[in-house]
C-alpha cells in the first residue's frame, strides 16, 4: 500500500498543481520544467532505491525540492491581490 501511494500521491499532486496553476504557468517554460523534472527525478529515485538505496533517496529528495521550489518560486512572483479595507465601527450604543 505504501509503494502505490509513494507512486500516485506525486503525479497527483504535480497534475493538481498544474491545473490549479496553468495561466500563471504556462508561460514560464522554466518553472515547468523545474515541476516536471523533479517528479520525474522522484519517480528515478524511486526505481533506483531498489538498487541503490543512499542513491535512490538522494534522488527522491532532490526531485522533491525541485518540484516545492518551482512552486516557491511560482507563488512569489504573483502579483500580490489587495485585500479589502476594512474599517471598524464602533457602536455608538455603548451605555
Amino acid at each position: 500500500m505504501g509503494k502505490i501511494l509513494s507512486i500516485i500521491v506525486p503525479a497527483m499532486l504535480l497534475a493538481y498543481y498544474l491545473k490549479s496553476s496553468w495561466p500563471t504557468i504556462k508561460d514560464k517554460k522554466v518553472l515547468l520544467g523545474l515541476l516536471l523534472g523533479g517528479t520525474l527525478i522522484y519517480y528515478m529515485g524511486m526505481l533506483l532505491s531498489q538498487i541503490n538505496l543512499l542513491l535512490g533517496s538522494t534522488l527522491q529528495l532532490l526531485g522533491t525540492c525541485l518540484f516545492f521550489t518551482a512552486v516557491a518560486v511560482n507563488l512569489s512572483s504573483r502579483p500580490q491581490e489587495k485585500a479589502p479595507q476594512q474599517s471598524f465601527h464602533q457602536d455608538e450604543d455603548s451605555e
